[in-house]
């Protein structure tokens, strides 16, 4: 009997509730319609009663100006005062032009039929008619009220985004509603604590709270449609969290009978979210909908229930979707519905894996795939809004690549004889092309989603071979077909080969970077020579194909700046160039770690590493000119120090001597790229205080760095004496050259050094350090530091011979 409890408290609030909302809705429809029927009857009289106005009002204005204007007929004068006046205007006013035979049958004109000028150039035609102000005035004052009439002024409205509206009507609102579900919540605990009531009277009181709320937002839903919104969305909440506690704690409902309460109320929600034409209610509907499962979980997983329920919530959700318009439902749905499988792929596809897993779930993301694909496609060769638009497109664009991911991960778990992926692929192109033939009868689409469904069409059929046969063939053939494409562009100017171009690298880098190429192994059993494989030179050629493509751009740069369409110059072009070399050091680390051992591997690794990043700084300097790219060297220069520090100081100590000589090498590369980019920033000027000082500690990292390889070198594996030493000799360098060139960032940089030693010898050295490293340096510190205050004595003239004369200057203005 009790786990009939929850659909009786439920029958109980809920019918009755409903029953009253619709008879409700239709009484407030009766209202609305007598108040409009009013509202027109009062227009309609105030309109009549202003008719009425105007109709009395006309005959007052037509007796007046007859005996003002007849008055100065006789006299015949104005030729000897008008014309004068004429001749004064047409200097001051050239533009106003006054004829003085025209001024008589003007004022005969008047009388009958005003013409509507301006006010001042009524008063001078009349002024020079009379030749006197006095007699002038009750025609001018007359034609203002016969021309004069009221028009509408409508402000302009601003844009400006409300944050007190905001603040006040959402922000509140939600965080309010938040705040008193949370407090429902103390308030059962609390009560469950105190043993006020029982479970029973509890559970009944959380759903007496959340019809509360439901009927208040119904009765506030005219007034204040973003409130009541935020109740019945938050009624719904307290539902779902009743239903919560009343199974996990109270165990009122078994599993069965919670779930179909939790299936009750989310239908009961998307009736009134159809009856009050309320989207928002639709949205808060569907979330609940997705976490009814995860509310009633007890840690066992039923794939088959689980999916099923999420397929008949879809379908519910796109036929809500499509009858009301709501285009944001398929976007909550899509993004939910794969979080889900994500979940499933991490939980029960790795850590539990079942026989039935792949085969249930390669049909459940199958019909996944086509329900998100064919209604929202249905939804966009409708009328919707250009925003929602772009959202329904995403999840045109995203259902194919993640059915490609999650359809390749379950079919693979079948363990067919032959690459069932491939399937997968043929497939997707197959619904796409489908979709793309069935637009091709029917005008007045939605324009984009024809050309994305051809492209992702493409896409498919494109990645299919490469994934049937599982070889390096296509790679090089797409990557090569891409160069000869753009080639053809540069040519010809067509479209075609743009578009061919770009879907060709695209799919090329797309390939490669998802593909496993390199399969790792010792080196002693292998017997594939070292870069004389297929592995090596497939990677070689596409970096080479992307580095010519992006270089046959920056050669016709002309082209792609300015009658490209798709592949603009700028981004594409150095992306171009970033790919072919991050896929070139790719290619050396993969080869030197499948096919060379231990310390010799990662000697290789980081040499092949820093070597390419010298070699492309200098052969692309003209290409990404450092006075216009001058963060990016920044960045460089503070990466490639990095990197060298990574190598000494988190490598093996002992080493061979391959390994060694590699490091060393990769020492003369990397000091060769610091001092290339320095020297560049000195010749261009740019924020040289800050940069001084930036590279100073870049260049004693490396110094300090290669000191300790030394050591290592030779035998010494500690290090203690040898950083003092090493830090404290670039100290006093740096020192010298700040003296040399007088840069006070570069004393700084030298002056925190020294105080680094120092504070090393006071602290550390002088408990822990032997005898002999003690008076080495201390005796090599001191000698430096008494010559750097030799230098400041000799050289405080030069340095701060500024500051003297600053400070004459301070006192004799004061």
């Amino acid at each position: 009997m009790e786990s009939f409890i929850g659909i009786f408290v439920l029958l109980l609030f809920g019918v009755p509730l409903l029953l009253w909302l619709r008879l409700e809705s239709r009484f407030n429809k009766i209202i609305e319609s007598l108040e409009l029927l009013d509202y027109r009857q009062r227009k309609l009289k105030k309109l009549l009663e202003n008719m009425q106005n105007k109709e009395t009002a006309e005959p007052r204005q037509e007796k007046h100006p007859a005996p003002t204007i007849d008055e100065p007929k006789p006299e015949e004068k104005p030729t000897e005062a008008v014309v004068p006046v004429v001749q004064a205007e047409e200097v001051h006013e050239p533009v106003v032009k006054i004829p003085v035979t025209q001024i008589a049958e003007e004022h005969a004109e008047t009388t009958e039929e005003p013409v509507p000028v301006k006010e001042e150039l009524q008063e001078k035609a009349v002024l020079q008619s009379t030749g006197t102000a006095a007699e002038a005035e009750p025609a001018t004052a007359e034609k203002p009220e016969k021309f004069a009439y009221s028009e509408p002024i409508y402000e302009k409205e601003t844009r400006n985004f409300n944050y007190e509206k905001f603040i006040g009507e959402n922000l509140f609102g939600k965080i309010g509603i938040l705040v008193f579900i949370i407090g429902i919540g103390f308030f059962v605990k609390y009560a469950i604590d105190k043993n006020w009531i029982n479970e029973v009277a509890r559970t009944v009181l959380g759903f007496a709270t959340g019809c509360g709320m439901l009927i208040l937002a119904e009765r506030l839903h005219k007034r204040y449609r973003a409130f009541s919104s935020l109740l019945a969305g938050g009624a719904f909440g307290v539902f779902y969290l009743t239903v919560a506690i009343a199974f996990h704690y109270y165990h009122l409902f078994s599993q069965t009978s919670a779930f179909v309460t939790l299936i009750c109320i989310t239908l009961f929600m998307s009736g009134v979210s159809i009856l009050y034409d309320r989207s928002e209610l639709a949205v808060t509907a569907l979330v609940g909908g997705f976490i009814a499962p995860f509310i009633i979980s007890t840690g066992t997983s039923d794939i088959v229930t689980l999916y099923t329920y999420i397929s008949i919530l879809n379908l519910g959700m796109f036929a809500l979707a499509m009858y009301k318009k709501w285009g944001g439902l398929p976007v909550i749905a899509f993004a939910f519905t794969y979080i889900i499988i994500g979940l499933t792929v991490l939980n029960d596809g790795t850590a539990n894996p079942t026989p039935s897993l792949p085969a249930q779930m390669t049909c459940f993301t199958t019909l996944f795939f086509l329900i998100f694909q064919l209604p929202v496609f249905y939804i966009l060769k409708s009328e919707s809004t250009p925003r929602m638009n772009k959202w329904l497109m995403c999840v045109i664009v995203g259902n194919s690549f993640l059915y490609f991911l999650f359809g390749n991960f379950f079919v693979h778990g079948l363990l067919f004889d032959f690459e069932a992926g491939a399937l997968v692929n043929l497939f997707i192109a197959a619904v796409n092309l489908a979709l793309y033939l069935y637009l091709r009868i029917k005008p007045n689409v939605y324009a984009p989603l024809n050309s994305t469904l051809l492209a992702l069409t493409i896409t498919f059929i494109s990645i299919t071979p490469p994934v049937l046969f599982r070889g390096s063939t296509f790679l090089i053939i797409w990557a090569a077909e891409s160069v000869v494409l753009l080639w053809l562009y540069i040519k010809a100017k067509s479209r075609v080969y743009e578009v061919g171009a770009m879907v060709m690298a695209a799919l090329t880098l797309l390939y490669y970077f998802t593909s496993g190429t390199y399969e790792y192994g010792s080196a002693e059993g292998t017997t594939v020579p070292l870069f004389l494989n297929a592995d090596f030179s497939t990677s070689i050629f596409v970096s080479l194909a992307i580095l010519v493509f992006a270089i046959l751009m920056h050669r016709f740069k002309n082209i792609f700046a300015e009658q490209s369409r798709f592949l603009v110059y700028t981004p594409y072009n150095a992306i171009m160039f970033g790919a072919g070399i991050f896929i070139a050091i790719n290619a050396f680390i993969n080869e030197f770690g499948a096919r060379l051992n231990g310390d010799t591997a990662i000697a290789a690794d980081f040499l092949a590493t820093s070597t390419i990043f010298a070699a492309s700084t200098v052969a692309l300097r003209n290409r990404f000119k450092l006075a216009d790219f001058k963060e990016w060297y920044v960045v460089m220069g503070g990466f490639i120090t990095l990197l060298y520090m990574y190598c000494i100081w988190l490598f093996p100590e002992k080493r061979e001597y391959t390994s060694t000589f590699l490091l060393w090498l990769t020492t003369a590369v990397i000091v060769f790229n610091l001092w290339y980019i320095i020297r560049g920033f000195l010749k261009i000027d740019w924020y040289r205080n800050e940069l001084y000082a930036y590279f100073s500690v870049l260049a004693t990292l490396v110094w300090v760095s290669a000191a300790k390889f030394l050591l290592l070198s030779l035998g010494s594996y500690s290090f203690s004496a040898g950083f003092s030493l090493s830090l404290g000799t670039a100290a006093f360098i740096l020192m010298c050259l700040g003296m040399r060139i007088h840069s006070k960032p570069i004393r700084i940089v030298s002056l925190a050094e020294f105080g680094i030693v120092l504070a090393k010898l006071v602290l550390i050295d002088v408990w822990t350090m032997q005898a002999v490293g003690k008076i080495i340096v201390f005796i090599s510190l001191g000698v430096i530091l008494l010559t750097l205050s030799f230098l400041y004595q000799k050289l405080k003239n030069v340095l701060f011979g500024e500051e003297p004369e600053e400070k004459e200057e301070h006192h004799k203005d004061v």
